[in-house]
Parts: structure tokens; sequence; C-alpha cells
């Protein structure tokens, strides 16, 4: 990537539309749960240090040249003032509100289970 510039953007935008802690606190739960298994570990822990480690930089940045093919550079300053407008601010306050589409997967996912036995 030729502009540094554009590289810290796009982490900023990394960070601003995939990685909020809104974001993570979805995701990670089912993720984290999953992997563990029978181990007895504490979730709420394991969480906190993945949180963590995916925002450091070093961890972004592997994304960067993927979102660096597909966005100009000016694209990618319109995506970040986008994010950071109010109206994305008023969106995301507060409870997501698509958690409760995600929460209701589990009632999906139940009803599967018990039809395919």
């Amino acid at each position: 990537m030729s502009n540094l510039t554009k590289k810290k953007d796009i982490i900023e935008l990394i960070r601003w539309c995939v990685l909020t802690p809104e974001a993570l606190d979805q995701v990670l739960y089912g993720y984290v749960i999953a992997a563990l298994g029978d181990r007895k570990d504490n979730p709420k822990l394991i969480i906190d240090i993945v949180k963590k480690k995916v925002t450091e930089d070093s961890f972004i940045e592997q994304f960067v040249p993927a979102f660096d093919a597909k966005c100009t550079h000016e694209e990618i300053k319109y995506l970040l003032d986008f994010y950071k407008s109010d109206v994305m601010k008023k969106f995301m306050a507060g409870k997501n509100i698509s958690t409760p589409i995600f929460e209701a997967f589990n009632t999906i996912i139940k009803e599967v289970l018990e039809t395919s036995k």
C-alpha cells in the first residue's frame, strides 16, 4: 500500500464498522462458548482477552489489503464519515437494534434441532 494515511484510515474504519464493542459482544460469546466445549474456563475472561487482541493494530493490519483493493482512499474517508455521523451514532446507541434478531436465531436453531432428531 502506497499511502500510510489510507492504511491508518482503513484500520480506523475496521474498528468503526466491524470491531465495535457491541459487535464484539454479540459475536464473540458464541465463538468462545463453541471453542471452549467442555472446558470450564470463564467465558467472560476469555472474551475480554480476545477483545483486546482483535482490536490491536497488529491484528487488524492483516485485513487492510482487502479494504485497500476494494475502496479508494476517498471512499474509505466517506465510509468513516458515515460511521462517525450523528445518524449512525443514534442508530447504534444503546442496545444494538439487531441484537433481538440474533437472539431469535436461538429459537430457530432449537426448532431445527428438534425436527431433525
